[in-house]
């Protein structure tokens, strides 16, 4: 089996907000708010349809823990606990990830912040972009 080169993962805009417009999390504040490699979505959902999509660590209530799921192509956010517990069950949220994945070699390459051959002022998010909160357990603690 030959290695292949993991697609670069670039996110445009993503955020979470209640009807009304009041923004929940917003990738602009903090990349962890999008769980890596999130699928484009852009949807209204009541919260019972949210809830899935949402991460958060029951034993560190103020923290956003940092999900991946390269493998498994889905959309999340990722949320303190102490956010999700304020939410309101009865309000439906609009829902928004622009993101592409990247596969031409043509369109450059990921070093560190810089996006090589590419003038996009996207996040460029790849593999080992948000080790520093690997330690925190997605969704709830086991």
């Amino acid at each position: 089996m030959t290695w292949q080169v993991p697609e670069r993962y670039v996110v445009h805009e993503a955020y979470l907000e209640v009807e009304g417009g009041e923004r929940v999390v917003d990738f602009k504040n903090n990349p962890l708010h999008i769980v890596s490699y999130s699928l484009p979505v852009d949807k209204t959902l009541s919260f019972e349809e949210l809830q899935p999509h949402l991460y958060f660590n029951e034993k560190r209530p103020h923290t956003i823990p940092w999900v991946f799921k390269y493998y498994d192509r889905d959309w999340g956010f990722c949320l303190p606990k102490n956010v999700f517990d304020k939410l309101p069950r009865n309000k439906n949220y609009r829902v928004v990830i622009k993101s592409e994945f990247i596969t031409d070699p043509k369109q450059g390459f990921q070093d560190g912040n810089r996006s090589h051959s590419s003038r996009r002022r996207s996040k460029h998010l790849g593999r080992g972009d948000h080790c520093a909160g690997a330690y925190l357990s997605p969704r709830t603690s086991q």
